[in-house]
């Protein structure tokens, strides 16, 4: 075998890395996919604040118990920002973490740390517009009404981002 396969080899067996990669699976599939396909689907982030709003309190109670997405069934009611049925890839992923839990005896602290993280950095820095007495929440309807602001950075995002922005329309 070669280093780097070995490196590998003892990373999928440490139980630190997995209990980090189980949590940034479950991120992955319950918020991460979810919010952006949601942001995708609406143009003017203006229009956002009450799903911000959404998936900050969906953090608090993750963070609040963690056990929604580490013990029993979890189910895309209880487990999933937006509530949808998962696709077979998402299935899969619950199914191979379900599989490495009960070996991940910090997985729940994980779970916490993570999600209090995120949802600090989430508030704090990529929403606090929307905070009360932000420059969203301040504006008036009429201004809420007539101003456009994208909700996804694509069109500076290169050749990519400007031809998924033409795919778009």
């Amino acid at each position: 075998m070669m280093n780097i396969e070995v490196n590998f080899l003892v990373g999928i067996k440490d139980v630190p890395t997995l209990t980090e990669l189980c949590v940034l699976a479950l991120y992955n599939i319950t918020i991460s996919c979810p919010f952006m396909a949601h942001v995708r689907t609406h143009d003017n982030i203006l229009k956002l604040e009450a799903f911000f709003k959404k998936k900050a309190l969906f953090l608090e109670c993750i963070i609040q118990n963690p056990k929604i997405w580490t013990e029993g069934n979890i189910t895309h009611k209880n487990g999933s920002l937006d509530g949808h049925e998962w696709d077979e890839w998402s299935l899969e992923v619950i199914a191979g973490v379900k599989d490495f839990v009960p070996g991940l005896p910090d997985i729940n602290h994980g779970v916490t740390v993570f999600a209090t993280g995120t949802r600090t950095t989430f508030v704090e820095r990529f929403s606090d517009e929307f905070k009360k007495g932000g420059g969203i929440d301040t504006l008036t309807e009429t201004e809420h009404n007539k101003l456009y602001f994208s909700s996804t950075n694509n069109a500076n995002e290169g050749g990519l981002g400007s031809w998924q922005c033409g795919q778009a329309r």
